[in-house]
């Protein structure tokens, strides 16, 4: 592979960019490629059929590219010793201890059985503790019972993202508490809760808010690109700090990040890229 970014090669991403550009396709689209210090940016299109031009700084509807931070921030806590992605979950979430499973996902929320064992922070981390979004509960012409309960909740959980209306995060943990589980813990993938529950395993082990565990995590414990002088220097725009530019893009919120929707630029998207790809390489 080479070491930098060729003039054939650009040429061709501005090609196959290009070919997605169409009114009955996509009206536009910002594509971002880079190799070390060297960025390349297109910007194509309008942000609307017959609207404004496509800019380098445009704004885009971006969801879930939270999940993989609250991971990163997840397994450098772990990594510290404050608790074992093994044990169970108990110790920092007693709301979730000595579960119980619904016999049926769709059926009656009283008709359970207990589960074959506790919860751990790697069920969390693998989206397999038993509860989350799943196909089937989107192709029944009414609501599941645990679903109909989780919105009275206010849960925010099944379907698209509803940050404004979900209460504060000991009252989110102790409503989801509340429910029984949908598999038993590691029989089954479901999407989406298992990212909002290790945002808060993880301010309950650091003894601090959600966010600014991942901005202590940004700041001194992940690197965020190999040739950075020092942990967290990636600056989207000129002129912006490092945390801005991964921040604004996570968009974090008081305590949960996993799916967040809003208006993100394409720039910060390098730091996000960069901050997963080096997540695991710790600053001695």
């Amino acid at each position: 592979m080479p070491e930098q970014l060729t003039a054939a090669g650009l040429e061709r991403l501005h090609e196959v960019a290009a070919e997605h550009v169409a009114d009955d396709r996509i009206p536009g689209l910002v594509a971002l490629t880079a190799r070390g210090d060297q960025v390349h940016v297109e910007a194509l299109g309008t942000l609307s059929i017959g609207g404004a031009p496509v800019a380098r700084d445009s704004l885009f509807r971006i969801a879930s590219t939270s999940k993989p931070i609250t991971a990163a921030a997840t397994l450098a806590l772990a990594g510290e010793g404050l608790f074992d992605l093994d044990e169970p979950v108990d110790r920092l979430l007693p709301e979730l201890a000595d579960r119980r499973v619904l016999s049926r996902m769709n059926g009656p929320l009283g008709e359970t059985v207990p589960a074959d064992r506790q919860v751990t922070a790697r069920d969390l981390l693998t989206f397999t503790f038993g509860f989350g979004m799943v196909v089937e509960m989107f192709t029944t012409p009414g609501p599941w019972p645990v679903v109909a309960e989780g919105e009275r909740l206010r849960l925010g959980t099944f379907g698209p993202p509803h940050p404004e209306i979900q209460p504060d995060p000991d009252t989110w943990i102790a409503a989801l508490g509340s429910l029984p589980l949908l598999a038993q813990p590691g029989e089954r993938w479901m999407y989406n809760t298992g990212a909002s529950v290790l945002g808060v395993l993880a301010a309950r082990a650091a003894g601090q808010s959600f966010a600014d565990v991942l901005r202590i995590a940004n700041d001194a414990r992940i690197p965020v690109t190999p040739a950075a002088g020092r942990s967290g220097v990636c600056t989207a725009q000129p002129g912006q700090d490092h945390a801005h530019s991964i921040f604004v893009f996570l968009g974090v919120g008081p305590y949960l990040v996993g799916g967040r929707p809003s208006g993100r630029t394409a720039e910060p998207c390098r730091c996000l890229a960069a901050f997963c790809q080096h997540a695991g390489q710790f600053e001695e």
